[in-house]
């Protein structure tokens, strides 16, 4: 009689795999990382960036890894933008803590305000203020740019919270930035 934890092993293994080769397709780079702070397992886009010295021993940002917010850091004349993401409650514990997506700010222009509209229900001033943050811009300086005041801006930022169902300027950023993976060129 086979035992049937062997089977389920088997079968997460393969899941794992999977889930892995699913994320080498992709052009962002995505890093595993311990509770430590140290990368478990990279993706194909990941392991190019460690090679090229793009991946800092100790990660950008400050405060815990999963509730960092979204960092941007240059090397070699190159712009990169760093989305942390905490795993799921379900996730083995005390092995991988959480996802660090790096992407090359080439390779994620901001979103277009049309597809925000229509994917998020924004109206064309919520989505405009969402593709400002996603680029990088403070409340403040979106408010000066558009020439409303900061209350105006905060305001309309707690309906895009209500709408992308968010309620964090670092997790509106990475939802937004997630939306629509790209697939690499073969």
């Amino acid at each position: 009689m086979t035992e049937p934890t062997g089977a389920r092993m088997l079968c997460s293994m393969n899941v794992d795999e999977a889930a892995w080769a699913a994320l080498d397709s992709l052009p962002e780079a995505v890093l595993a990382i311990s509770p430590e702070g140290r990368v478990v397992r990279a993706n194909a886009a990941a392991e190019d960036l460690r090679r090229r010295g793009v991946v800092p021993a100790r990660l950008p940002g400050r405060g815990p890894i999963p509730s960092r917010a979204p960092a941007r850091t240059s090397r070699h004349g190159r712009r990169y933008l760093w989305v942390f993401r905490p795993l799921p409650g379900t996730a083995p514990a005390g092995e991988v803590e959480a996802l660090v997506f790096v992407t090359e700010h080439r390779q994620a222009p901001p979103p277009r305000v049309d597809w925000l509209r229509v994917r998020f229900g924004l109206s064309e001033a919520e989505a405009a203020l969402t593709v400002a943050l996603v680029d990088g811009s403070s409340l403040k300086e979106a408010a000066a740019r558009r020439g409303v005041r900061e209350s105006t801006v905060r305001s309309q930022l707690r309906s895009v919270f209500r709408k992308t169902n968010t309620r964090r300027q670092s997790e509106l950023v990475a939802k937004v930035l997630r939306g629509v993976p790209r697939l690499r060129d073969p």
